[in-house]
């Protein structure tokens, strides 16, 4: 029956899985396997605070299970409870030392925690563990990134690479780091061996207009007029690949004006507006500064959702890193204040990013009692911040 039940699980199908379990635990309190598994369904319907409870009383009948305090890690992460998160996959690590899966998911969450060093060991043992790990790999390559450690994040993406050639987001972030680092050619091939796999990935079309368009202005410098002919080419092909986004055009208009030919950019920004009427682009911002007209009141809804959509992955460590925002904390602890009527329950964030505030007040709560978040619900234009 439990083999069942986990099958129907695994096939989405958890109305049918969930009372196999729960009948198993009747029959068989001690069943931890079973208490294992319901925690996970429980967490994939979003139960998160009955699935840790469900995870836990497993531990707790079988100490030395190791998949159990791997899915305890997950359910605490997505909590946002990082300690908890951290000393879980610990356990399970210790549990067993090759635990591959264990050791990444580990190291997510000290990348989580801002505690880059102890994830790159982590993602380390990860790879010592199962070689040909490219998950691991990346997220390993991404905390060098951090650390500022970049040439050995390059070649970390170089060995994850020669494992499974085929690793797009792999290539695209080698190529971002070799135009960081001043090495164009290499980057411009990079998303060039892209294109010729994938010639519709826009992305990686942007990528190779920006590295010429920033090849050339390095080696114009601040006197001579950059040679933005590569740049156009990257453009124009963008355009007859896929004529009918925006992008291309957008990209074009940029470079026209770069060359101050106005007209040209003028048309092309007109063309995107006509394409993409949410302007996604924010074609009209730029269309108001080149015609030197008012901007919009407002920033295009389109526009507004895609920024942020472009930032999510990112966009934790930039607030709380890079411009030392804290009113999540500081909210979280006016509102966790014994002298504050709040009681917690149901929270809705408006606004909501990717749910710093209601993170920060779960944790300024742990330990009150009758004070707890039992539901959160967030609102976000970007559909990316809230996955």
């Amino acid at each position: 029956l439990l083999a069942q039940a986990a099958a129907a699980q695994s096939q989405g199908d958890l109305d049918r899985a969930e009372p196999v379990y729960r009948a198993i635990i009747a029959a068989e309190k001690r069943n931890a396997d079973a208490h294992n598994l319901l925690g996970t369904l429980l967490a994939q319907r979003g139960d998160l605070e009955d699935a840790v409870k469900s995870i836990r009383r497993a531990v707790s009948i079988t100490p030395s299970f190791p998949e159990a305090f791997f899915n305890l890690g997950i359910v605490h992460r997505r909590r946002g409870d990082l300690d908890s998160a951290i000393a879980a996959y610990r356990r399970a690590t210790g549990l067993r030392e090759e635990y591959a899966d264990a050791w990444n998911n580990l190291g997510n969450a000290l990348a989580d925690a801002g505690r880059m060093e102890e994830a790159a060991l982590s993602y380390r043992r990860a790879i010592a563990a199962r070689s040909g790990f490219p998950e691991a790999y990346g997220n390993l390559a991404g905390a060098l990134v951090s650390l500022g450690e970049v040439d050995d994040a390059i070649s970390t993406l170089r060995k994850s690479l020669t494992i499974n050639p085929d690793q797009i987001d792999a290539i695209l972030t080698l190529g971002d780091l070799q135009r960081r680092t001043g090495r164009y050619d290499h980057a411009a091939d990079s998303f060039r061996h892209i294109l010729k796999r994938s010639p519709a990935l826009v992305i990686a079309h942007v990528a190779l207009i920006e590295v010429s368009r920033e090849k050339a202005r390095s080696e114009a410098g601040e006197t001579d007029k950059p040679d933005l002919s590569a740049a156009l080419d990257a453009a124009e092909n963008l355009i007859s690949t896929l004529d009918d986004i925006p992008d291309g055009y957008f990209h074009r208009a940029i470079i026209h004006a770069e060359a101050y030919d106005a007209a040209a950019a003028q048309t092309d920004l007109e063309t995107c507006l006509r394409l993409d009427p949410t302007d996604r682009m924010g074609a009209s911002l730029s269309l108001s500064i080149l015609l030197e007209q008012p901007a919009p009141t407002i920033a295009p809804h389109g526009y507004v959702e895609t920024l942020f959509d472009t930032h999510a992955e990112h966009f934790d460590t930039w607030l709380a890193d890079a411009l030392s925002y804290t009113v999540p904390t500081s909210m979280a602890r006016d509102l966790a204040d014994p002298a504050n009527e709040f009681r917690g329950g149901v929270v809705c964030d408006l606004g909501c990013g990717t749910g710093l505030c209601v993170v920060a007040l779960k944790k300024a709560l742990a330990g009150q009692e009758n004070r707890t978040v039992t539901q959160a619900i967030g609102v976000d234009l970007s559909g990316r911040m809230l996955a």
